[in-house]
C-alpha cells in the first residue's frame, strides 16, 4: 500500500484491522468487510476522498486537523 493512504485512512477513522486488511489483500469492497457499518462507512469515506499528496506535512492547511489529536497514533505517519 503507499504510504500517502494511511493519512487519508487515518483522517476518516477507518480502524487499524480494516488498514491490515488492505495492505493484505489491496482495495477490499466496503460490502464484504467483516465490519460493522459505521467503520463500513468510514471506509466508503476513504475511498470517496480525493488523493492525497505524496509528501503531505502538518504545515499543511489541508493536513486534517483530527490527525493531530491521535495519541500515540497506530499508523506511522
Amino acid at each position: 500500500m503507499k504510504k500517502e493512504l494511511y493519512p487519508r485512512l487515518a483522517a476518516c477513522g477507518v480502524s487499524w484491522k480494516i488498514v491490515e486488511l488492505i495492505e493484505r489483500f489491496g482495495w477490499i469492497e466496503p460490502r464484504e468487510l467483516p465490519v460493522s457499518a459505521n467503520e463500513r462507512r468510514r471506509y466508503e469515506r476513504a475511498l470517496d476522498m480525493p488523493d492525497t499528496p505524496d509528501a503531505w506535512t502538518i504545515a499543511d492547511e489541508d493536513f486534517p486537523e483530527r490527525l493531530r489529536t491521535i495519541p500515540d497514533p497506530v499508523y506511522a505517519l
